[in-house]
C-alpha cells in the first residue's frame, strides 16, 4: 500500500488564515483619513462590500517570518501588505509610510461545519413577534446552528454570550452598525440568522449570497399586543416618551402604547408586511408562501414550505413539524410564557387605530380578516 503523502504544515496554516479572514466583516481604512468602508474577503481572493482602489484580488503569501495578507491590483502588482497583530491586519501601501488597517467589526467564530453539510444556510425574516426565536429554537433541534445575531436595516444585534433572558433587553448595549448582507456573506451551511428586513433591495442581496429566506408572518392584531406585552415586560425604556405610557394604568396603557410607537414600531411593522406581500405575490403569485406562526405553533407547515423542506432533504418536513410540537410552550428569548390574545386589549378605539394606519388592509391581504371583528 502506498504511503499517504502528509500536508505540509504550512498548507494547513495557510488554509486556516484564509478561512478565518473570509469569516469575518472588516473595516478597511487608514488612521491617516478614516476608514474607508466595510467588506468581507470572500474565498478565492475576492471581495465583497467595499473594495480598495485599483485593487482586483487578494492574497496570503508566506513568508520566512510569518503570513503577509497582500492586495494585487490589476497588473499583478502588490500595492499594500499587512501582517496579523492580534485580530488586526495592519499594513502600509507597498513602499510607502502609509499606514492602513483591516479592523474586524464582527467574526464568525462558530465551528464550521462538514463539507458535506446538506443544510443551507437560513434567514429568517420575520415581521416582529411572529414567531422568531419559537422558529429559531425548532430549526436548532433538527440539525441548524444559530449564531445569535439579530439583523435589522444597516445593523446588527449581537447577542452571542448572552443568556437568553437579556436578549433585546437593552439592544444598544450589543448593536453594531454593519449592513445586513455583509454578515449574510459570512454565514457558512448549517447556519441561521434571524431578522427583520423591510426593504426587498435587502433581502434580494442576501438571496444572491445563496441564503434561503424563510417570511414568517402572524395576525397583525395579536402582532400589536405582543409586542405592547414584550416592551412593557422586557425592554427598558429608550427616552422618556417611552417611560411615561408605562406609568398608565391598565385601562388606558395599551392605546398609549400604540400611540407612543405609531410613526417608529407600528410604521415598520406595516412597512414589513407591505414588503414580505410584495415578495410573495411576486414570486409566488396565488400561493401562500407564508411560514405562518398560527401554523407553526401547531406543528403545521403549509404544502408550499413542506415541499421546500422536502427539496432540502427527504423527511425533513416531517422532523421540523415534529420539531415544532416540542418546542411549543418552552422557553425561548422572547416567550413570556402565554400565548398573546389581543381581543383581551382591543377596543372599537384601538379598531379605528388598526384602520387609520393600514394595518387592517394589510392584514386583509395577508388572511387574517376573513371574520369581522366585531368592532
Amino acid at each position: 500500500m502506498p504511503e499517504l503523502e502528509a500536508t505540509p504544515v504550512s498548507s494547513i496554516l495557510l488554509q486556516r488564515e484564509a478561512a478565518a479572514l473570509s469569516s469575518a466583516v472588516f473595516a478597511y481604512g487608514s488612521p491617516c483619513n478614516n476608514f474607508h468602508g466595510q467588506l468581507v474577503l470572500r474565498p478565492g481572493g475576492t471581495f465583497y462590500g467595499y473594495r480598495p482602489p485599483h485593487v482586483i484580488r487578494w492574497a496570503l503569501e508566506e513568508k520566512e517570518d510569518g503570513i503577509d495578507l497582500i492586495l494585487i491590483d490589476e497588473g499583478g502588482k502588490v500595492v499594500s501588505r499587512f501582517r496579523r497583530e492580534g485580530r488586526t491586519w495592519s499594513g502600509t501601501l507597498e513602499n510607502h509610510r502609509w499606514p492602513l488597517l483591516f479592523a474586524p467589526l464582527l467574526e464568525n467564530d462558530a465551528p464550521l461545519p462538514s463539507p458535506a453539510c446538506p443544510l443551507p444556510p437560513l434567514l429568517i425574516n420575520s415581521i416582529p413577534k411572529s414567531g422568531t426565536y419559537f422558529l429559531e429554537k425548532a430549526l436548532a433541534s433538527v440539525g441548524w446552528h444559530s449564531l445569535r445575531l439579530h439583523l435589522g436595516h444597516g445593523i446588527v444585534d449581537d447577542y452571542r454570550g448572552l443568556p437568553d433572558e437579556h436578549l433585546h433587553v437593552n439592544p444598544y448595549r450589543v448593536r453594531l452598525a454593519c449592513d445586513e448582507d455583509l454578515i449574510a456573506a459570512i454565514l457558512h451551511p448549517g447556519q441561521l440568522l434571524v431578522g427583520h428586513l423591510g426593504k426587498e433591495a435587502e433581502t434580494e442581496r442576501i438571496a444572491r449570497l445563496g441564503i434561503k429566506t424563510l417570511p414568517c408572518v402572524r395576525n397583525l392584531r395579536d402582532i400589536l399586543v405582543s409586542l405592547y406585552r414584550f416592551k412593557l415586560n422586557k425592554v427598558h425604556p429608550l427616552d422618556i416618551k417611552d417611560a411615561l405610557w408605562r406609568k398608565a394604568g391598565d385601562l388606558d396603557r395599551f392605546s398609549l402604547f400604540l400611540d407612543a410607537f405609531r410613526d417608529h414600531d407600528l410604521h415598520f411593522i406595516g412597512d414589513m408586511a407591505a414588503t414580505l406581500l410584495a415578495q410573495a405575490e411576486a414570486a409566488h403569485p396565488g400561493v401562500d408562501s407564508f411560514l405562518r406562526y398560527e401554523e407553526l405553533e401547531n406543528g403545521l407547515l403549509s404544502p408550499f414550505w413542506r415541499k421546500e423542506f422536502e427539496n432540502i432533504a427527504p423527511g425533513l418536513a416531517v422532523t421540523i413539524q415534529v420539531a415544532l410540537i416540542h418546542t411549543r410552550n418552552t422557553p425561548t428569548p422572547t416567550y413570556s410564557g402565554r400565548r398573546s390574545r389581543w381581543q383581551d386589549h382591543w377596543t372599537p378605539a384601538v379598531e379605528v387605530f388598526f384602520k387609520e394606519t393600514g394595518l387592517l388592509e394589510l392584514n386583509r391581504r395577508l388572511g387574517y380578516e376573513a371574520q369581522p371583528s366585531g368592532f
